[in-house]
Order: C-alpha cells, then sequence, then structure tokens
C-alpha cells in the first residue's frame, strides 16, 4: 500500500530504485519531490553498474507476506569495482516482522563506499550529482528524502541542508509507514546494526555485557515544515 494505493506488481530497477506503473532507467537522480518520474521508492538512486566481474548482482526473495531486494556489493558506472555498496529493500503488506509493526517499508544499508558513476559527473565515485534517498509518489507534492549523498565519510545534515556523506548510512536500518494517504508521513526512525540480519563471525564481539547488543537509535523528519 503505497500512499493509500494498493499495487500488486512493481519493477527493480538496476540503479538502487523500485518503480510503480513504468521502469525507470535513469541513472542520474533528482531531489524528491519530483513530479517527472514514475511513483517511486529509493533505498538508493544511483547509478549502479553491474556488467563487470566483480560488480555485484541484484538479488530479490518473495516471501508469503513480504519482498526483500538486496543491491549485493554493487559497482558504479562504467564498469567500476573498486568501491562496492551493499543495500537492501523490503516491502511488507504489514504482516511480516521482518520490517517492525505500523511499518511496511524498510531500507538497510551495508557497506557504503561510493556516491556517484562517472556519467553523473563522478570521479571515482564520489562528486557529482548526489545520489538520493527517500521516497516519491510522482504527484510533486507527497514525498520524504533521507537525503542525498555525494562524499565519504559520515557528516549528516537531515535531508535539505548540504549534501551528506555516504558512510552515515552504513549499517544503518530506515523504517517507515507508506500506507496512509495524508502526506504528512511520520518521522523515520533509524538503528544501526539491526536490520533483518546480524552476522556474526568467528572473533567478533557484538555485546559488552550480558548479551545485549549495543546500537544507536535517531530521528529524522523526511519533509520540511512537518508537524
Amino acid at each position: 500500500c503505497f500512499y493509500g494505493t494498493t499495487y500488486n506488481s512493481f519493477i527493480i530497477n538496476n540503479n538502487g530504485t523500485i518503480t510503480f506503473n513504468a521502469q525507470y532507467t535513469t541513472f542520474t537522480s533528482n531531489p524528491f519531490p519530483d513530479a517527472t518520474i514514475p511513483a517511486m521508492i529509493a533505498p538508493f538512486w544511483a547509478d549502479v553498474d553491474t556488467r563487470s566481474t566483480n560488480g555485484g548482482n541484484v538479488w530479490y526473495k518473495l516471501n508469503p507476506h513480504s519482498l526483500v531486494i538486496v543491491w549485493d556489493h554493487v559497482g558504479y558506472f562504467s564498469m567500476m569495482e573498486d568501491k562496492l555498496n551493499t543495500f537492501q529493500l523490503i516491502i511488507s503488506d504489514g504482516q511480516d516482522t521482518l520490517v517492525p509493526a505500523g511499518n511496511n517499508v524498510s531500507f538497510c544499508y551495508g557497506d557504503m563506499q561510493w556516491t556517484t558513476g562517472s556519467a553523473s559527473g563522478g570521479i571515482n565515485g564520489i562528486g557529482g550529482t548526489p545520489a538520493t534517498v527517500g521516497v516519491n509518489i510522482g504527484n510533486g507534492i507527497d514525498y520524504f528524502q533521507v537525503g542525498q549523498f555525494d562524499t565519504l565519510g559520515t557528516a549528516f545534515d537531515g535531508p535539505y541542508n548540504t549534501f551528506d556523506a555516504v558512510d552515515f548510512l552504513d549499517d544503518q536500518e530506515i523504517y517507515f509507514n507508506l500506507a496512509s494517504s495524508t502526506t504528512n508521513i511520520p518521522p523515520l526512525v533509524m538503528s544501526s546494526l539491526i536490520c533483518d540480519t546480524i552476522d556474526v563471525y568467528t572473533g567478533d564481539t557484538l555485546h559488552k555485557s550480558l548479551n545485549a547488543i549495543d546500537f544507536s537509535i535517531g530521528v529524522s523528519t523526511p519533509e520540511m515544515g512537518q508537524v
């Protein structure tokens, strides 16, 4: 359910988005809102290039009440694999515990190393036109934007100030409810080291005491002027 409209199909686009009603192959991102593009959910809209040997893949898994899409260690244009991004989108009918109760969409990030392909002005995967993270219904009114990312580092000052640093997204999960038909989307809740899976390998330490995993939680308002 996307802003009050129920869909039973959508298109997975290689460039870090899914769209409803039509495919969307444009690789240079725009800020949201944008009335010129189809209804879009964009965990990381940028110039993904999976053609090289080690340029990654895009996978999906259909569950009874959700669908998981992973852009897995993907490179950037043109066929560059020196930097790779891993990120995930989960959409749910509201009945899957992969997405916390009261929400139906989740963005989840692994190691994010690049922002922009060379066709969009990037140099070695950085700079140029920033990658966009957010949701755009396509009417120029209903939307939210997590941020736009064009550099390395962890700097982040909100969705509509200066462009942000892509390492801010590392190990973050952002979840929200898109089922409402109102324009006032509730604040986004972001947390680290949760996602839908925590990988623990030999030698890793993920707790300090009593098996309690440390993680941080943040809240970001997605729309300017939101109450």
